[in-house]
């Protein structure tokens, strides 16, 4: 099904929320971004943790230009015409599905939201790919996970597919390709307006910047800065009573990311969220290396339950590593894959849980996980 891209063709603020937030959430949101002193933007509930405030709700605001510049660098990049059909899985009250109208309107090509509705299912979307003739997608990686512990081959008229969200790991991109999924790794952020770097190998860890990103370097800590005229317009927080505050963290045009990396140039590569570096032993740990180490591993091994590793207090060591899993682990496999890893780096405790817990989005939702192991 086809839907119109009304988002893009008019000069209208537009607020987008997802309908899972409390109706009094909403309506006081709407009340107060009516007096917002911003035109010609979109504006999107954020559950990011950075410029958080408590008793809060942090909305960001995107002006439809900066859509635009980053849709076209996008289109540029990978040759996206009026000859190509979009089918979005993502919500677009996030700015992941809301980049890929931007690109089909950039593009002039037709976009389609996909009919399988709330509940992501792997071999209805691959029909709907083949019976729609679609050529582009964009997907998160636990969808990918799904198609390939499906065996699901790639429809034939489907040139590639975005894949954001999160880290994916070498071992799934692999068998992805085995069965003809032609994908392309990508990196991004609500304040960048969707992508801003892509990786076409999964052996490698160096993203290629996208030209709509001006400039990108670390600071002292490490931590990524950007410059682009992509960038988000800034943060409203609205407390309680509807009162609001609008707040541009850029810096004489710069925007300093959550993530650590390390640039050079066009390239960089990314080395985890400052809250995925935790100390265990004393030794500093990356909570995304570690969890791309254990995707690897359960690939390998035919594994596709949903999992994630997240890091737990500890009094002794600081933090434990400890495994939730759909499903148990059995002892044997956990035992094999900490047998490969340094003392800091092991598994020291695994929960089951009957179902993950997701957001909208279809990621792994960490903190109803930190919730269930009580962290």
């Amino acid at each position: 099904m086809a839907i119109t891209i009304d988002y893009f063709k008019d000069n209208q603020n537009h607020v987008l929320l997802n309908p899972r937030l409390p109706q009094h959430q909403k309506e006081l949101i709407r009340s107060a971004l009516i007096k917002a002193p911003l035109d010609n933007h979109i504006w999107l509930a954020s559950s990011g943790t950075e410029s958080a405030r408590e008793d809060s709700l942090k909305i960001v605001a995107i002006s439809k230009k900066a859509f635009f510049v980053a849709a076209e660098s996008v289109c540029e990049t990978f040759k996206i015409t009026a000859q190509d059909v979009y089918l979005n899985t993502l919500p677009l009250f996030h700015v992941s599905g809301l980049s890929t109208l931007a690109r089909a309107h950039v593009a002039g090509c037709v976009h389609k939201h996909t009919t399988v509705d709330k509940k992501w299912d792997a071999p209805l979307f691959c029909k709907e790919v083949l019976l729609g003739d679609v050529t582009l997608t964009s997907l998160v990686p636990t969808q990918i996970f799904d198609i390939v512990a499906q065996g699901l081959r790639a429809p034939p008229s489907l040139k590639f597919v975005f894949v954001g969200g999160g880290a994916i790991g070498e071992e799934l991109v692999r068998k992805a390709q085995q069965l003809g999924w032609n994908l392309i790794s990508t990196y991004g952020m609500t304040e960048t307006a969707a992508m801003m770097a892509y990786k076409l190998s999964a052996t490698s860890d160096v993203y290629t910047v996208l030209s709509h990103i001006q400039n990108c370097r670390t600071d002292a800590t490490s931590a990524l800065q950007i410059q682009s005229l992509s960038l988000f317009s800034g943060y409203f927080f609205i407390n309680g009573n509807g009162d609001f505050e609008f707040v541009d963290p850029r810096k004489e045009g710069w925007f300093t990311a959550g993530d650590k990396a390390i640039v050079s140039g066009r390239e960089i590569v990314l080395l985890g969220r400052q809250s995925e570096l935790v100390k265990i032993k004393g030794e500093s740990v990356s909570l995304m290396s570690v969890n791309s180490q254990f995707d690897k591993f359960c690939v390998q091994k035919n594994i596709y339950n949903k999992k994630i590793v997240i890091a737990v207090p500890d009094k002794r060591d600081g933090y434990s590593l400890c495994l939730v899993m759909e499903d148990p682990l059995p002892p044997h496999l956990l035992f094999e894959f900490n047998s490969d890893q340094l003392p800091f780096l092991r598994i020291a405790r695994s929960v089951s849980v009957s179902q993950m817990p997701q957001t909208a989005m279809g990621k792994i939702d960490l903190q109803a996980v930190q919730r269930l192991v009580g962290s």
